[in-house]
């Protein structure tokens, strides 16, 4: 049987994407859409992005052989796997990694601006519900953990009421003394057992 992270589902799937050179990052500056030659794209293809356990992949395939040109594993978004673009809500820049580790950006860019909304929902939708499972989680564990600390605490004090009634029950201390009662007009000697709560007086 497949474990959990064996499935793959697929979140969306656009059929016109095209794929761009980037120039080099300057310093902090957020990338602009308009540096790239958007009237020559380097590639146009298929886009798919898919998900399996906590991670998405956004592949880039041939639109007719289905053969993949590159992927961008997402751990989460927003974030450096996937950025935005400061001129343009249609493009944005991927970091697509290769089978043996190696890392590169590009610009990717959609036509329809309808595809690159759907294309940002379904990233964001991927990871909040992540997100909200993994606070449910951590809600559930801390309900667990109070639970087993108020048990224990139960039980402890149980144990300890029971042996505090053990010990007052088997405590009986036996001590001669010398008393002088009124009904006893001598001295005698008077065994006092001092037994829960009181003792009693033995002639």
């Amino acid at each position: 049987m497949a474990a959990e992270g064996d499935y793959e589902s697929v979140l969306c799937v656009k059929a016109e994407v095209n794929v761009y050179r980037i120039p080099p990052r300057a310093s902090n500056r957020a990338y602009r859409a308009a540096d790239w030659k958007l009237d020559c794209p380097d590639w146009s293809g298929r886009m798919r992005i898919t998900a399996r356990a906590k991670m998405a992949f956004i592949k880039l395939e041939d639109k007719v052989s289905g053969e993949l040109f590159a992927q961008a594993p997402v751990q989460e978004y927003p974030g450096v796997a996937v950025e935005t673009v400061s001129d343009s809500s249609r493009y944005f820049v991927l970091r697509i990694r290769d089978d043996n580790g190696r890392s590169a950006f590009i610009g990717v860019g959609f036509a329809d601006r309808g595809d690159a909304f759907d294309f940002n929902v379904a990233l964001q939708d991927h990871f909040k519900v992540r997100v909200s499972n993994r606070v449910k989680n951590r809600v559930r564990n801390r309900v667990r953990i109070r639970n087993k600390v108020r048990i224990r605490n139960r039980v402890k004090n149980r144990v300890r009421v029971k042996n505090r009634v053990r010990v007052r029950k088997r405590v009986r201390v036996q001590v001669t003394v010398r008393c002088r009662c009124l009904s006893c007009p001598k001295l005698l000697r008077c065994l006092v057992y001092l037994y829960g709560l009181g003792f009693i007086c033995v002639d």
